[in-house]
Order: C-alpha cells, then structure tokens, then sequence
C-alpha cells in the first residue's frame, strides 16, 4: 500500500492541489494521497518540520 503525504505551501485558493494530485495519480493510480497541510508558510522548514514531526508517528 503506497501511501504519499503531502505538506505543502501551495494553499488551498486556486487548483494546484488538484493538478499535483492528478499527476500523481497518473503515474500510480494505487496511491492514497493524504494532505497533511498546504498552508506551510514559504520557505519556513522550521515549521514545515514542526508539521512533521508531529504528524509522523500516526502513520505506518
């Protein structure tokens, strides 16, 4: 079971999401795509690591 996580600074406004999910699919259409977050503020890997660090230990 293929299991892709995605943490992002795409925000949720437009259609970004949709088309990197899209493409995902298209190349493994199996996968389950989790969105952990898409509201990382650019450029801030403290945080986005924080989110990381965080989210983890609930997955497999």
């Amino acid at each position: 079971m293929a299991i892709i996580t995605l943490t992002t600074d795409l925000g949720s406004k437009d259609f970004y999401q949709a088309a990197l999910k899209g493409s995902i699919l298209s190349i493994m259409p199996t996968a389950n795509i989790v969105d952990v977050t898409h509201e990382v503020p650019s450029f801030n890997i403290s945080y986005a690591a924080f989110v990381l660090k965080n989210v983890y230990p609930y997955f497999p």
